[in-house]
């Protein structure tokens, strides 16, 4: 990390530009780091809320597909009971038309 975090008041008064030239342009240096770092901060940021509504809207999109995949499966075993119903209903009635058939050969 820069030196830029370390700019105290003191470090801006008028004397100290009066003495060291230089002093000035390392203290805008430093403002214009700081300046930057502030952007980038900024621009990361941005960035970061854009990921995180992206995620929201995939994480939306699952929980659709989760919710028809639920009730694809409701349908689905509602179907299967019945068709075992039916299944034993036929079941049923070949039992009786065995046994109706054997009476009428006797």
């Amino acid at each position: 990390e820069s030196d830029a975090n370390n700019v105290t008041p003191g470090d801006v008064d008028g004397d100290s530009f009066d003495h060291d030239p230089e002093a000035g342009v390392e203290i805008i240096d430093q403002l214009l780091e700081i300046r930057r770092q502030d952007q980038q901060f900024c621009k990361d940021e941005k960035e970061g809320q854009e990921q995180l509504t992206n995620m929201q809207g995939e994480i939306d999109a699952q929980e659709e597909r989760l919710i028809q995949l639920r009730e694809n499966l409701r349908s689905y075993n509602d179907m299967k009971e019945k068709y075992d119903r039916l299944l034993s209903v036929v079941q049923s009635l070949e039992s009786e038309k065995q046994a109706l058939m054997e009476q009428l050969e006797k």
